[in-house]
């Protein structure tokens, strides 16, 4: 099980109600924005897992904060105020996080703050997911981007990464992660 099935098997439930109530979107709104939010936070992850260093880092960030128990109450971290969402939103976007909450709020039809507060909610289940692998036995600094990669749909090893995090080589990551999270959202409601 991947962390797109994870999430967007609950998108339409309880996670996608979590979501609407926190940022105040209707419930379908927010299942799309959901799956459009998620690969903006993986493939964050994959370009920082691509160097040594930044695959050591996320590593070392799992161990301390994140071993996957978030998974066990997604609607309950949801509707909790704390949490560190924005923290890791700057880690995993760095200097790219306006950049993307801007590209996510026009793909998914939502305001930019919206879009911010919406990648802040879901980077700790981003992490968890990846905490729990860590934790099973899964997951190090070897296998980190490849385990990145096939967390989004039609993905694959770090070529596939790095041709999705610049597709048109216009130096911005943003635009082509929204394309490719509305792929996904698009592979998913063909599944309803």
């Amino acid at each position: 099980m991947d962390l797109s099935d994870t999430i967007l098997q609950s998108a339409k439930d309880s996670v996608a109600e979590g979501v609407a109530q926190k940022i105040n979107i209707s419930k379908d709104e927010a299942g799309g924005a959901v799956a459009a939010a998620l690969p903006v936070l993986v493939q964050g992850l994959a370009k920082n897992a691509l160097n040594k260093d930044g695959a050591q880092g996320i590593l070392s960030a799992l161990d301390r904060d994140h071993d996957g128990s978030i998974l066990d109450d997604i609607p309950g971290m949801l509707g909790n105020d704390g949490g560190d969402g924005e923290k890791i939103t700057d880690h995993i976007l760095g200097d790219k996080k306006i950049d993307a909450a801007k590209a996510l709020a026009d793909k998914a039809g939502i305001d930019t703050d919206k879009a911010g507060s919406l990648l802040a909610m879901l980077a700790p289940i981003v992490m968890g997911y990846l905490g729990k692998q860590k934790k099973d036995g899964g997951l190090d600094a070897g296998s980190l981007a490849g385990t990145l990669g096939t967390m989004v749909k039609d993905g694959g090893g770090a070529g596939f990464l790095k041709g999705i995090l610049d597709k048109d080589g216009d130096g911005k990551i943003s635009d082509d992660l929204m394309d490719k999270g509305m792929d996904m959202l698009g592979g998913f409601l063909k599944k309803k």
